[in-house]
């Protein structure tokens, strides 16, 4: 999994505005190494490895929603995803793009799912 240009960016706008990524309960994000990186690396570098992040994330209820003609996010890597967190709630929905509309049945019943398993956790 390879960190989104619209990530590298938005690093680079909180690191310029010094601000943080602890969230008010004072969990700190797993993206804040990848947001730490040097940011005198050109946009046109290849992007960091981004695996090592989504595994911090073991012990946290994830969703995917996978948007099926996603050209920022693969089916390969939401299947490694998959495979890396059998527990992952995912859905895979038909004829959107990298972010779909959340008014999806399919895209609904998996948030609904989630929202009930962050409830329980």
């Amino acid at each position: 999994m390879r960190a989104s240009t619209t990530s590298r960016r938005c690093a680079g706008r909180k690191r310029r505005s010094g601000t943080t990524s602890r969230h008010r309960t004072g969990w700190t994000c797993p993206m804040t190494r990848l947001c730490a990186s040097d940011s005198t690396v050109p946009m046109s570098a290849p992007l960091p490895e981004a695996w090592d992040l989504f595994d911090a994330c073991a012990g946290l209820p994830l969703l995917l929603l996978h948007g099926e003609n996603s050209d920022v996010l693969s089916r390969a890597t939401a299947d490694e995803m998959q495979a890396r967190r059998p527990d992952l709630i995912r859905a895979e929905l038909p004829g959107r793009g990298h972010v779909p509309f959340l008014d999806e049945p399919d895209a609904l019943a998996a948030i609904h799912r989630w929202l009930d398993l962050c409830r329980t956790n």
